[in-house]
């Protein structure tokens, strides 16, 4: 029965350590307004994170966990590897977007948060790669792609995409940014097809 308290506890602090990191950002959120939001003493989440700083990168490191699972099975439902590639980059743009105020990790002026959030973010993206490596591993085999290193080549595509968002201002239109991917995605994936047209 303690197990399952402390667990309830420990998730109502991070789902509401998620809904203030997400309105206010990690500096303007503090502790004292989690545990009374969440319902618990402060030194309750002291107890089990030691710290806001490890409140914050547990909550981004489910998020993380979270986007991917989301991207693994958008993907999972795609026969074509050249439409997997497609749905694996806008279901990727649209919930970073969704999360973008959680996993915004940069500028946050705490060396060690900083170096938590790094680790973070390489996670993410050998994640990301890993995925991309399996999608054109199908498509090598299929006759669909051809490419002399596969996993150099997922690499060069999640820098792609990195790049991608990097260049978006934020107040861009959701059909501008759509019709920005297709060129993107066009422009990437004549490289890698093995023929013209879809599979």
């Amino acid at each position: 029965m303690r197990r399952i308290m402390k667990g309830r506890k420990r998730e109502s602090i991070l789902t509401t350590a998620r809904q203030m990191f997400t309105r206010y950002g990690m500096r303007k959120t503090n502790l004292d307004e989690i545990a009374r939001m969440a319902r618990v003493a402060k030194a309750t989440i002291y107890n089990y994170f030691g710290s806001k700083e490890q409140v914050y990168l547990e909550v981004v490191n489910r998020e993380v966990n979270d986007l991917m699972e989301k991207i693994a099975e958008a993907v999972a439902q795609i026969k074509s590897p050249l439409e997997k590639l497609r749905v694996f980059y806008l279901t990727r743009l649209a919930k970073m977007k969704e999360a973008s105020g959680i996993l915004n990790m940069e500028g946050n002026g705490n060396g060690y948060l900083a170096e938590g959030t790094s680790g973070i973010r390489e996670h993410l993206f050998k994640k990301e790669i890993n995925i991309v490596q399996s999608i054109l591993e199908e498509g090598v085999k299929e006759g669909v792609f051809q490419m002399d290193n596969i996993i150099q080549t997922a690499r060069v595509l999640g820098y792609a995409l990195k790049g991608l968002e990097s260049a978006y201002p934020s107040p861009r239109s959701p059909e501008e940014i759509e019709a920005d991917f297709e060129g993107f995605f066009n422009v990437i994936c004549r490289g890698i097809l093995a023929k013209k047209g879809e599979r």
